[in-house]
């Protein structure tokens, strides 16, 4: 009987090797289109990816345009990790990525998502390269700037949010003096309708007076002036702007911080001089 349990116990070993053998047989080895995900990102943030491949462009080639969208551009690199990977075929996935970049010492980043095409080639997931996949929107020969803006200016509530100041639309009014008939604006015609509260454009309460920039003619400054953007209609002759009927002047809109009241006089707009050139100067 022993030499019939060494012959079971011999069977036993070479059936498991070649259980073994067949399980290794089945296992694929091969790159993952998460391997290649991640090894494109983490190219990306360096602004190298000699380590990925691609299906219409060299390693070295994407490299050199990475290089070329973020020459001069301050914050340098991003930081590039990957969202997540699916399958949409046998051979073919998408990967997101997600770029992270530190503009500036304040707590606020650029951040956006971005998709990447891979498709597997003899076992070799290649990406499908276009500006875009670094900066959404990014044409080719375009490059990243970084330009500094004004922050919008905020509103000045009350109790139960109510806004008491905010931007409202005024004009803000040019008189040029050397703009009018035969070189000069010589006489000014406001409105007619209402004499004693008639002032230069048919705007009311600017603060256009005689000796304060009146249109008289000589060698007085022009000047300008906010007017309050609820006044823009002529009232001699509506549907004009008061401010462009006359020959000289110059309105151009703008936004300034108002209350809901504020108007006329009283409306916190500023004055100034308008420099004037001399002939030939």
């Amino acid at each position: 009987m022993a030499p019939m349990g060494k012959f079971h116990r011999v069977t036993a070993v070479l059936t498991t090797a070649v259980l073994a053998l067949a399980l290794a047989a089945c296992t694929d080895d091969r790159p993952t289109a998460e391997d290649a995900a991640r090894t494109l990102a983490e190219g990306l943030a360096r602004l190298d990816v000699g380590q990925s491949a691609f299906t219409a462009a060299e390693a070295s080639e994407v490299t050199g345009e990475l290089a070329t969208i973020t020459e001069g551009f301050g914050p340098g690199a991003p930081q590039v990790t990957v969202a997540g990977v699916e399958e949409t075929g046998e051979d073919s996935a998408t990967a997101t990525l997600d770029y992270v970049w530190d503009l500036d010492d304040s707590d606020s980043d650029w951040t956006y998502s971005t998709t990447a095409d891979l498709t597997r080639v003899e076992d070799v997931w290649q990406a499908a390269w276009e500006p875009a996949l670094f900066v959404p929107d990014l044409l080719p020969d375009e490059k990243l700037t970084l330009t500094s803006v004004p922050g919008d200016r905020g509103d000045i509530t009350g109790a139960g949010g109510e806004v008491l100041v905010t931007e409202r639309p005024v004009i803000r009014v040019g008189i040029d003096k050397t703009g009018g008939p035969g070189g000069a604006v010589d006489r000014f015609r406001p409105c007619t309708r209402h004499p004693a509260r008639a002032r230069p454009g048919g705007l009311r309460g600017t603060g256009h007076r005689r000796g304060r920039g009146s249109l008289r003619g000589g060698g007085r400054p022009a000047r300008r002036r906010d007017a309050d953007g609820h006044r823009r209609a002529d009232r001699c002759h509506p549907g004009r702007t008061a401010a462009g009927r006359h020959p000289g002047t110059r309105p151009n809109p703008h936004l300034r911080p108002r209350t809901p009241g504020q108007r006329g006089r009283g409306d916190g707009g500023t004055r100034g001089a308008v420099r004037r050139r001399r002939p030939g100067g």
